[in-house]
């Protein structure tokens, strides 16, 4: 944690709204990639860094700088993404598989576009299949690029059962998705 950043913490605990602006400007754009990779979609996905925001900002003054601001903060991303899902029945739409502006892109043909779209469908639901313990690891290291350290804290749980989750989700995401192929040629 750098200088500016201790600084807009201890101003954001006495009520500084725009020091806590600042800092929520620094992390947008990860809490949503991490909350687009857990609820699968953008709307839920603003709605999960809308209520990360307004839960760190309730709860800034319990943060006791032992970890890093932003462990804190992922964990919090997490834990209200889960909130999201286990209040809410989702679907991905199509635009949010393949974005928009890659649909009808001139630069792939029509039929690797439906087999891109066909195979990122396929991803996300089979990892909708994982156990969450599987699908979290998976998300925060393979969509998100955290190291196992930073997944261990976001997580609260140690390095080895990081790698135990990254491994036994990678098999069973990779189980899952021969059987959907299976039944897919049949």
């Amino acid at each position: 944690m750098n200088d500016l950043e201790k600084m807009l913490i201890r101003r954001s605990k006495k009520g500084d709204r725009d020091a806590f602006e600042v800092l929520v400007l620094n992390y947008m754009n990860k809490i949503y990639n991490i909350a687009f990779g857990l609820v699968g979609n953008n709307e839920d996905a603003k709605d999960v860094v809308q209520e990360t925001f307004i839960k760190v900002f309730k709860n800034i003054h319990t943060f006791k700088g032992k970890s890093q601001f932003s462990t804190w903060l992922y964990r919090i991303t997490v834990n209200t993404s889960k909130d999201l899902l286990r209040n809410k029945k989702y679907t991905l739409p199509i635009e949010e598989l393949y974005g928009e502006d890659e649909l009808g892109n001139g630069n792939i043909l029509p039929q690797e576009q439906i087999e891109q779209l066909e195979e990122r469908e396929a991803i996300f639901n089979a990892l909708k299949e994982l156990k969450e313990d599987f699908s979290n690891v998976i998300i925060l290291k393979d969509l998100n690029g955290f190291s196992y350290q930073e997944i261990g804290e976001i997580l609260n749980i140690n390095i080895g059962t990081v790698k135990s989750r990254i491994s036994r989700g990678r098999q069973q995401l990779k189980t899952i998705l021969q059987e959907a192929d299976r039944k897919y040629k049949q």
